[in-house]
């Protein structure tokens, strides 16, 4: 394995460069992982002949084991960025994408006198505090079914100063109860929205390593979560309530016209790569009802 003791920075990006070489995309994630251990970037990086004395080598040695494993970097790392800030990542929570900031930069800017939001399956509590950050006269609740991406998020809030704006819940959508905050003006989610049959079209490593609670929906219901999401938006009380959700792109129109059913005039919008990716909905009456 790896000997610190015979290596510059160079030296060991060469040797770990040819221990990932069947690894899909080696060169580069061994070169994040370098610049995160040395500080250093690009050029000054590739060709420092400084020691990493500071990097413990079972550390290194690890995160090789891991790469070659498939392991995404961000669990690797524990963390990663999101719209201008860290967060912690771990197995328990899904790994944000970028798709995911495209919402959030269309909410913020379309929608940037709400005071009142609501994030359903939160976690990292990557929208939740991208928002909280983004429009400083909100306050945010999130949600989350699972305790342990709870507290994930819950540390990302204190970590960013943001958790005397932003409380979370423990939650089960699916569960006969109302929603947390009632008068919610914004409610966003990206919920699990994969079914079974359509897992061979999800990368090995987010089938592998990503935590299926929040990938997948049960094949003879894709809509499940919408579907109770829209549920629990039918008790809010607040005039022109906004919901937007992140979608497969599969069921596009399937979520636009679920959300006309209840009550919304909805538009499908497309992600910068071309794909039908959001659904975002403008009730028209006081109360939602529900088809």
């Amino acid at each position: 394995m790896v000997s610190l003791k015979k290596h510059t920075w160079q030296s060991l990006r060469e040797q770990l460069l040819s221990q990932v070489s069947m690894v899909e995309e080696g060169e580069l994630k061994v070169t994040i992982l370098l610049e995160e251990w040395s500080g250093k970037k690009g050029l000054a990086l590739r060709y420092s002949q400084e020691t990493p004395d500071d990097v413990p080598l079972q550390q290194i040695e690890e995160a090789v084991i891991r790469l070659q494993k498939g392991e995404p970097i961000p669990y690797i790392l524990g963390k990663v960025d999101f719209y201008g800030f860290q967060l912690m990542v771990t197995p328990d929570t899904l790994i944000p994408r970028p798709e995911t900031e495209e919402l959030v930069d269309y909410l913020v800017k379309h929608f940037p006198s709400v005071i009142r939001i609501t994030d359903y399956g939160t976690g990292s509590g990557c929208i939740a505090l991208a928002l909280a950050s983004a429009l400083p006269g909100a306050s945010v609740t999130a949600t989350d079914v699972c305790p342990l991406a709870l507290s994930v998020a819950q540390h990302n809030s204190r970590s960013l100063q943001l958790d005397h704006r932003v409380s979370f819940y423990l939650q089960d959508i699916t569960r006969e109860e109302g929603p947390p905050d009632p008068h919610a003006e914004l409610v966003v989610s990206n919920p699990p929205y994969i079914p079974p049959s359509q897992m061979g079209e999800v990368d090995t490593h987010v089938r592998n390593y990503e935590p299926h609670k929040a990938l997948f929906v049960q094949e003879e219901d894709p809509l499940f979560f919408y579907r109770n999401i829209l549920k629990k938006c039918g008790i809010i009380q607040t005039p022109s309530l906004v919901v937007a959700f992140e979608i497969n792109p599969h069921y596009a129109n399937e979520v636009r016209y679920l959300m006309n059913e209840w009550g919304y005039q909805a538009e499908v919008l497309k992600d910068l790569s071309g794909k039908n990716r959001f659904v975002i909905g403008v009730r028209l009456e006081t109360f939602g009802k529900g088809g």
